[in-house]
């Protein structure tokens, strides 16, 4: 006999003689939502949420379908709160490097080359050079930063506040119109 969860309800399997699956009665327990509760579980679950895994990809190394980890999420606040938590430790991160893509950083470059030791008679790793460097300010980090943190300002599409352009528009369309009944009249006479 063996034993599985499906729906969060765990079922007794068995073979007949015929090789036929039975299956019995709901045994009713719902053990595996407690595992990802606490502990190793949540430990586990936080931090593919800090390493940026997608719900989905989260539910995978669950081992669960993704419909059951939206249910989790939204009934128990535990789940949901330890996610959202860990998500923003992992935005913070991503927002901290395009802040500083954006307004440019220095750095030490270090190189190192492999040197044979005569004394330990094995091969090491030595550095050999330290460079420090500016990288520059990024335009696209900087439009990107600016369209997301501005986009009254910033964005590709404005709304035009002004009608005078459109009043200027009318008036030649009038003017193309007069000008071609004028026209047909001429030709009609």
């Amino acid at each position: 006999m063996h034993i599985y969860f499906f729906d969060e309800i765990c079922y007794d399997f068995c073979n007949t003689n015929e090789g036929v699956i039975c299956m019995s009665e709901p045994r009713g327990r719902k053990p595996v939502i407690d595992f990802w509760l606490e502990g190793e579980g949540k430990l586990m679950i936080e931090g593919w949420a800090r390493d940026g895994l997608t719900d989905r990809q989260i539910a995978e190394n669950m081992g669960i379908g993704m419909s059951t980890f939206k249910k989790w999420k939204r009934t128990n606040d535990v789940f949901g709160a330890s996610l959202k938590k860990s998500k923003n430790v992992a935005d913070r991160h991503v927002e901290n490097a395009l802040f500083k893509k954006a307004t440019g950083f220095e750095y030490t470059e270090t190189t190192e080359e492999r040197v044979f030791n005569k004394i330990t008679n094995q091969f090491e790793m030595v550095v050999t050079k330290k460079v420090n460097k500016v990288a520059l300010p990024d335009t696209t980090a900087q439009i990107f930063w600016l369209k997301n943190r501005k986009p009254a300002e910033w964005r590709d599409r404005r709304e035009i506040e002004s009608t005078e352009a459109i009043d200027k528009l009318d008036s030649i369309l009038t003017g193309i119109r007069e000008a071609a009944k004028k026209q047909q009249e001429i030709t009609e006479e």
